[in-house]
């Protein structure tokens, strides 16, 4: 957490948002995230992050950041790779 100018007494907290899937039909699994990374997709993780931009009116602002763009993340079990990506969520209280 930290302050920050946006208002006086404002905190700004950040999570990490991956989204991660298998690459047994690779072609798919870049099709899916390409649509989650594209802000007018229906899929679009950062349009689910700001569909309610003060939650319900509990915080003063939510966030999200661009995607990262593909990364390759190790899966839970270590058993292999995942294609992935990642956002960064901003919550202003």
């Amino acid at each position: 957490m930290e302050q920050t100018a946006f208002r006086l007494g404002s905190v700004e907290v950040s999570f990490t948002v991956r989204a991660r899937v298998n690459t047994v039909d690779n072609q798919a699994a870049q099709t899916l995230l390409l649509t989650m990374m594209d802000p007018r997709a229906v899929e679009s993780v950062a349009a689910a992050i700001e569909s309610d931009r003060d939650l319900g009116g509990t915080v003063s602002q939510v966030r999200a950041g661009p995607p990262s763009g593909f990364q390759a993340f190790t899966d839970a079990g270590g058993q292999g790779n995942l294609l992935g990506c990642q956002w960064t969520a901003t919550v202003v209280l």
